[in-house]
Order: structure tokens, then sequence, then C-alpha cells
């Protein structure tokens, strides 16, 4: 249900030229936010700890649904913790994040060197006479039609049609 929900909603507010995220807390995506579909979008994490104000797990994940998080938020409480010395800031409960790859994505193309450069969502075709990321053949047709961009993990490209996972490419042989 939540998965049809938000694939609704992103869906349109991608088709009106902006990118989306998921925010939800630790225990949503444990218990609520399952569905693999979820993978396709940035996922901003709230996971706290102790909350004391600090990054407790030195900029590193304890948790990584579909290992696909960017921005995790690590306390609500930063004034009194990373950004105690910050002045002009009256609120108490400050929440802080830290990014693990998020300002990239909204770095505009044209800002990006001229090697194309994929993300999450983008339309692409695969280039005649590729092979899958395992060194598979591909079927013939696949070099005919257009695919979006599931998820990325270095020179890994994961493609596919409504969600559903086509296969594993090089970027390489994406165009």
């Amino acid at each position: 249900m939540y998965y049809k929900i938000a694939k609704a909603f992103c869906d349109a507010i991608e088709d009106s030229g902006h990118s989306v995220g998921i925010y939800a807390n630790q225990n949503w995506f444990k218990t609520k936010l399952t569905n693999d579909g979820f993978s396709a979008w940035t996922l901003w994490l709230a996971n706290y700890g102790n909350n004391n104000g600090y990054n407790n797990w030195n900029n590193e994940l304890q948790y990584n649904p579909f290992n696909h998080v960017l921005l995790h938020q690590f306390t609500s409480n930063a004034k009194n913790g990373v950004l105690k010395n910050i002045e002009g800031i009256s609120s108490s409960n400050l929440d802080c994040s830290y990014d693990h790859g998020l300002i990239s994505i909204f770095v505009k193309d044209s800002q990006i060197s001229e090697n194309k450069s994929f993300h999450v969502g983008d339309k692409v075709k695969v280039k005649a006479n590729s092979k899958w990321y395992d060194g598979q053949s591909i079927a013939s047709f696949v070099f005919n039609n257009e695919y979006e961009i599931i998820q990325i993990d270095g020179d890994r490209v994961v493609i596919g049609v409504n969600g559903k996972v086509t296969g594993a490419i090089s970027s390489s042989n994406l165009y």
C-alpha cells in the first residue's frame, strides 16, 4: 500500500521535472517501506542513536535500506552538539544530516564534466553488442528499448521497466 501511494506521488513530481526522495525513520523503513520499489528513489534516513547532537557513527551508516540512503539525519539536537557554536540559530531542537551523495544528484548535468553522468530515474538505452555486467550475452531486442535506471553502484547500473529489473550493466554500455 505505501509503495503504491509513494509511486503515484513520486511519478507526478518527477514528471514535472523535479527530483524526489523518500524520508522516514529506521523503524518505518524496516516495517512499512519494505517494497523493493523504494530503491528507485533517493532515501533520507532519520536515525538518531542517542541523539546527543553529534554524529556518533563517524559518518558511516548503521542501516541502509536498499543500499540507497544518500542522506542520514543523525540528530534533532544539533544546536547542543555539532552546531552549538553557530550564532543566530535560536532553535534548540535543530536537525542535522550527513550527505552520503545527495548533493551530487542535484548538480545540473551542465556542471558535470562532458562525460555522461547517470542518475537513478534516468531513461537510457543499451549500446549494441554490449554484454550484461556478469559477461552474459544480451538478447538483441534489448538494444531497441528504453530503460530506467533503478540503481547505481560505481560502474554497475541496474536498469528496468516500470520498476522491474531487466539486468545489471556497465555504465559505459549505456547512452
